[in-house]
C-alpha cells in the first residue's frame, strides 16, 4: 500500500467514525466495556427493558408476519427477534455464503436476553418495516447471542474498541453491539445502540445504513483496506504477551495488583472500582478482585496489610449486602450499581453473579467470622433453588431486568403498595429498616435497601431484637407474595456449562458452612447434569443446552470453570469420581486449547470455527480469566495426581502471561491469584520430600519445649494482636459444642472452652507424617484439668482423632501444666487456663489407597471454676483431608501456629545433605 493510498485509507476510516459514531448513544445500556489495554471497564445507564415467560419475543410480535430463521435457533434471545420483519439470520456458513455470493456488506447485531438497549432496539429499530425493507436489500443481517457465541462476540467487540479509538472518541464497547461487516467478515464501522431516526444532531440507525451502503458502493477499496487495518489490530491485541519481555515470576507481581486494586478501593461506600474523576459512577461488584483481597488476608503475615485488607473486605462486602443491589426479598444479587452507593441497581439477575458471590460470601463468612455473611449465602442459594433451576437440577442463565418495558418494574414498591401490603404502622416501621420514606432515587419507586442496621431500629422502637427481626422477616414474606403475583421479567431458560461450574464452586464452598451440607446435593446433581447432558458423542464439551440439546462446541472457559467445579467436588465429598472426570477434562483442554509453542490457552479449541483472530489473554471480565482458572485447576491436579505435567503447562502459561499482570495489574487479579497458588506450590513450600523430614523436625513442630516458642505467641509479643494473624485451616467444623444438649442457645454460646484445629500441610501423604495443633481458649474465670492430672482422680484434657482410614494420632504433647491453690487443701491441681495449645502427629499408612479421608477431632476436658465443676465435656470437629502419593508437593498452610525453634524463624522442612 503506498504512503498516499494510506493517507485516504485513514481519512476514510475517520469519516466512517464520524458517520457511525457520532449518532452513538455512548456509555449508555452497556453492562461492560473493554478497554486498549484489554482491561474490562464497565458502565451502564439506570433505564431498563421488556418481558414475558420463557421463550416468548419480548419486543413487538408481529403475528400476520413470516417467523424468520430465527425461530429455529435455541437461544431465547435470537427467539425474541424471530418475527422481526428483518430477514436475520443466525451467524453460520449459510450467512456468510450468501455475503460472499452476492458481496453485500454484512450488519452483525450482537445482544444478549436481559440487555436493556438491545430490547429497546428490537422494539424501535428491526421491529421498523421501513428500515428492515432497506436493511434486507442491502445488507445480510446476522443477530448473535453473545452468551452461546462469545468468540464472535469478543472479536467484534474489540474491533469497536479500536475503531473508535483510531478517532480518539471517548465511550466505549457495550451491547447491543452494532457493527458493519465486508463479506469475509472483516470489520470496517460499528456502534452501540441506534435510535431508529435522527435526534439531537445524531443520525439515526437508517441514516447511518444508508451512508455505509454508499460508501461500501464508490469506496469499497478503501473500504476493504481499513478493514484490513482493523483486523491486523484485533490479531495484535487478541495475542498474549511476548515471553521475552515477561518479568520474574515473584510475590513482587501479586503485591502490584493488590496495590493496583487497593488504590481503587472507596473508604465510604466500599468497592473495589473507585474513580475519584467521577465519585458518583456507577459501582460493579468485581468480584475477581475481592477474591484476590480475600486471598491475601487470609495468607498475609504482616499485621498491617491485614488491617487494610480487612477493612476492604469488611466495608465492600457489608456495603453490597445492605444496598438495593441485593434482592432483599428472594435473595440474590443484581448486576451492578448504578450509583456509588450501592442503592439503585440495574436489575438484571444473571447466574454468574450468583455464583461468584456465593463463592465470596462462603469465603468470607469463615475468614472474618461474620454471621450475616451466612445468612447472605442462604438467600442466594434460596434464589437460584426458586428462581433459576431447571427441573434436571442445572440452573437458567438469567432474569431480566424489565416489565412492561419498564425496567426494575417487579422488584420496586410505591409507598401505597407498601401501605396496603403492611398497613400504616407497619409500613412506617418497615421504612426506619428498608429506607422506603422520602424521595426515592429511583423514578419508578423504592429500592429495597437496609437502610439502618436491626439493632438501631429496635432501640428507637423500644423492641427488642429478637422481635424486630420477626416482625421484618414476615413482613419481607407477605411482600414477596405480593411481587409474585406480578407479571415476570424474561427468564433466559438456556444452560450454559461454564456458569453453571462457577456455581458449582459456590455450592461446595457453601456447603462448607454449618448447617448447609445440603448444598453440596445440589452441586453433585448440577455436576452429573453437566457430565452427562453438556458432552458429545465424542466425549468433547458442549457449551449451551436448551430445548433438550446441546448447542456450540465448548470454550476455553467452559473446559477450565468445569474442571475447577469438578475438582471441588472430588475435594468436598471425597468420591473419585470427580477426580477422574477432572483429569479427563483437563486433558481434553490441554490437548484441544494449549499451543506448545506460544505457552497458552486459546479461547477457543483447534476444532473451532476460525473467526479473524483467535483470542489468548489473561484479562478478567466480571469472572475470572480462562488461562487464569486453567493454571489454578492445573496445580490442583498436580498436587492431587502427581502428574509433573500438569506443573509444568501451569508454570510455563503463567510465565507467558506474567507481562500482561505486570503492566495492567489490576485488570488481572486471577492471574494474580494463581500466581499466589503457583508460589506457594513450589519445592521450597511444599513436602515434596517429606520423608526427608526427620522424626526430631517433626517433633519441633508438634511439641513445644523449653527452648521453643509458638509462632503465635512471638507474633503476639511483636505488635500484641494475635486476631490478626492468618486463622486455621478451614479443612474441620465443629460438629458438636458440647456432650450436653440441654439449656438455651445463649447458655451453649456461653461454654467456658472454645477451640480450632491446625494442620501443618494441606494433604496427607502415604506413608507420611503432618503435624496438627489444636488451640483451646479458655474463659478469664474458668481452668481446665492438666494432663496427666494431678489429683489423678480428675478429668484431665486429651486429644482424640478418629478414622475409618489408616491414620492415627502419634506423639501428643499437652502444654506445662499450672498450680492452682484452693483454700483448705494442702494439694495443689495442675490445671491450664488462658489460651493452651496442644500438638501431635498424623501418621498414615503407606498402604492406605483412598484419596479422601474422614478425620474426628475430640477434645476431651472439665472445666471448673473456683466454686463449681462442669461435668466433663468434649469438643468434636470433622473434616475431609486429601491423601496424596509420596513425592507429591503439598502446602504448608499453618506456619504460624506452630512451635519454631528460637534461632530460625520457621522449621528446616527441606535441610540440606
Amino acid at each position: 500500500m503506498s504512503e498516499g493510498t494510506s493517507r485516504s485509507s485513514a481519512e476514510l476510516l475517520s469519516a466512517l467514525i464520524v458517520l457511525v459514531c457520532v449518532s452513538t448513544i455512548l456509555g449508555v445500556g452497556m453492562p461492560e466495556v473493554r478497554a486498549q489495554n484489554g482491561d474490562r471497564v464497565q458502565v451502564e445507564d439506570s433505564q431498563s427493558p421488556d418481558s414475558k415467560v420463557v421463550g416468548e419475543p419480548a419486543g413487538a410480535v408481529h403475528p400476520a408476519g413470516r417467523a424468520n430463521r430465527l425461530a429455529a435457533e435455541t437461544s431465547p434471545y435470537l427467539r425474541l427477534h424471530a418475527h422481526n420483519p428483518v430477514d436475520w439470520y443466525p451467524w453460520g456458513p449459510e450467512a456468510l455464503e450468501k455475503a460472499a455470493a452476492e458481496q453485500k456488506p454484512i450488519f452483525l447485531s450482537i445482544g444478549y436476553s436481559s440487555c436493556y438497549w438491545c430490547h429497546v432496539m428490537e422494539r424501535r429499530v428491526f421491529s421498523d418495516p421501513k428500515i428492515a425493507q432497506y436493511m434486507n436489500e442491502h445488507f445480510i443481517n446476522i443477530k448473535v447471542d453473545r452468551e452461546e457465541r462469545p468468540d464472535v462476540d469478543d472479536i467484534y467487540m474489540t474491533s469497536l474498541i479500536i475503531y473508535q479509538q483510531a478517532a480518539g472518541l471517548r465511550g466505549g464497547g457495550g451491547w447491543p453491539l452494532s457493527m458493519f461487516l465486508t463479506p469475509d467478515g472483516d470489520p470496517f464501522a460499528g456502534a452501540t445502540y441506534l435510535p431508529p431516526e435522527d435526534q439531537d444532531g445524531r443520525l439515526g440507525f437508517l441514516s447511518v445504513a444508508r451512508r455505509i451502503s454508499d460508501i461500501w458502493e464508490t469506496h469499497r477499496d478503501s473500504v476493504e483496506a481499513n478493514a484490513k487495518i482493523i483486523v491486523t489490530e484485533v490479531r495484535r491485541l487478541s495475542a498474549p504477551g511476548l515471553m521475552d519481555q515477561a518479568p520474574e515470576l515473584s510475590n513482587e507481581l501479586i503485591q502490584a495488583s493488590l496495590s493496583g486494586i487497593v488504590s481503587q478501593f472507596d473508604p465510604v461506600w466500599g468497592g473495589v472500582d473507585f474513580d475519584p474523576r467521577d465519585p458518583e459512577g456507577a459501582r460493579f461488584p468485581n468480584i475477581p478482585r475481592l477474591m484476590l483481597v480475600l486471598n491475601q488476608y487470609q495468607s498475609s503475615e504482616d499485621g498491617d496489610q491485614r488491617q487494610k485488607l480487612k477493612k476492604v473486605l469488611e466495608r465492600s462486602l457489608h456495603a453490597m449486602a445492605e444496598g438495593g443491589i441485593r434482592d432483599h426479598l428472594a435473595g440474590g444479587f443484581h448486576r451492578y450499581s448504578t450509583d456509588r452507593r450501592w442503592h439503585v441497581p440495574h436489575f438484571e439477575k444473571m447466574l454468574y453473579d450468583q455464583a461468584l458471590f456465593l463463592q465470596l460470601y462462603s469465603r468470607a463468612a469463615v475468614e472474618l467470622k461474620e454471621p450475616s455473611f451466612e445468612n447472605v449465602v442462604a438467600e442466594i442459594v434460596q434464589y437460584v433453588q426458586s428462581d433459576l433451576i431447571s427441573e434436571d437440577g442445572a440452573y437458567y442463565s438469567a432474569r431480566d431486568a424489565e416489565t412492561n418495558a419498564v425496567e426494575g418494574l417487579y422488584y420496586v414498591w410505591s409507598e401505597d403498595e407498601l401501605i396496603n401490603t403492611l398497613g400504616p404502622d407497619g409500613a412506617a416501621l418497615f421504612a426506619k429498616v428498608y429506607g422506603t420514606s422520602g424521595e426515592s432515587p429511583f423514578e419508578h419507586g423504592y429500592v429495597l435497601r437496609l437502610a439502618r442496621p436491626f439493632s438501631t431500629v429496635a432501640d428507637e422502637t423500644s423492641t427488642s431484637l429478637s422481635e424486630l427481626t420477626t416482625r421484618i422477616a414476615d413482613m419481607r414474606q407477605r411482600l414477596l407474595s405480593v411481587r409474585a403475583q406480578r407479571p415476570a421479567p424474561l427468564l433466559d431458560n438456556k444452560i450454559l456449562t461454564d456458569w453453571n461450574a462457577m456455581l458449582i464452586s459456590g455450592l461446595t464452598a457453601s456447603s462448607r458452612l454449618p448447617g448447609r451440607q445440603g448444598d453440596l446435593r445440589l452441586a453433585v446433581r448440577t455436576g452429573d447434569f453437566l457430565w452427562e447432558k453438556l458432552r458429545s458423542d465424542d466425549g468433547s464439551l458442549m457449551h449451551s443446552w436448551c430445548q433438550g440439546r446441546a448447542a456450540h462446541a465448548a470454550y476455553l472457559d467452559d473446559y477450565a470453570f468445569l474442571c475447577q467445579a469438578f475438582i471441588d467436588l472430588h475435594e468436598t465429598t471425597g468420591d473419585e469420581i470427580w477426580k477422574k472426570r477432572a483429569v479427563q477434562v483437563m486433558d481434553q483442554l490441554v490437548s484441544g486449547f494449549f499451543d506448545e509453542d506460544l505457552a497458552t490457552f486459546y479461547f477457543t479449541g483447534n476444532d473451532h470455527e476460525k473467526l479473524i483472530s483467535r483470542i489468548s489473554n489473561g484479562y478478567d471480565s466480571v469472572y475470572p480469566s480462562g488461562n487464569s482458572v486453567t493454571i489454578r485447576a492445573l496445580l490442583r491436579l498436580h498436587q492431587l495426581t502427581g502428574n509433573k505435567s500438569y506443573r509444568d503447562i501451569a508454570d510455563r502459561t503463567m510465565r507467558r502471561f506474567a507481562s500482561s499482570l505486570q503492566s495492567t495489574p489490576a485488570a488481572c487479579a486471577g492471574l494474580a491469584l494463581a500466581l499466589s497458588e503457583l508460589l506457594t506450590a513450589t519445592p521450597a513450600h511444599s513436602a515434596q520430600a517429606q520423608e526427608r523430614l526427620s522424626p526430631s523436625e517433626l517433633n519441633q513442630c508438634a511439641a513445644p519445649d523449653e527452648d521453643q516458642t509458638s509462632a503465635d505467641e512471638s507474633k503476639a509479643g511483636a505488635d500484641g494482636n494475635e486476631d490478626e494473624m492468618p486463622v486455621e485451616h478451614r479443612v474441620f467444623r465443629p460438629i458438636s459444642a458440647s456432650t450436653d444438649e440441654a439449656g438455651t442457645a445463649d447458655e451453649k454460646a456461653q461454654k467456658p472452652v472454645q477451640a480450632k484445629v491446625f494442620m501443618y500441610f494441606d494433604k496427607l501423604e502415604r506413608g507420611g507424617r503432618c503435624p496438627i495443633a489444636v488451640e483451646l481458649k479458655i474463659h478469664p474465670e474458668w481452668h481446665i484439668n492438666a494432663n496427666p492430672p494431678e489429683p489423678d482422680i480428675l478429668v484431665p484434657v486429651q486429644l482424640e482423632v478418629n478414622s475409618k482410614a489408616k491414620i492415627k494420632l502419634t506423639g501428643v504433647r499437652y502444654p506445662k501444666h499450672k498450680e492452682l491453690e484452693v483454700d483448705g487443701l494442702d494439694e495443689k491441681y495442675h490445671v491450664y487456663d488462658g489460651t493452651v495449645m496442644l500438638y501431635g502427629v498424623l501418621e498414615t499408612e503407606a498402604t492406605e489407597t483412598i484419596s479422601m479421608a474422614d478425620l474426628t477431632v475430640r477434645i476431651k476436658f472439665q472445666a471448673c471454676n473456683e466454686k463449681t465443676c462442669m461435668r466433663p465435656d468434649e469438643i468434636a470437629f470433622a473434616g475431609k483431608v486429601t491423601l496424596v502419593d509420596p513425592g507429591t508437593p503439598v502446602k504448608v498452610i499453618n506456619r504460624h501456629r506452630f512451635p519454631q525453634p528460637k534461632k530460625s524463624a520457621e522449621p528446616e522442612l527441606d535441610p540440606a545433605p
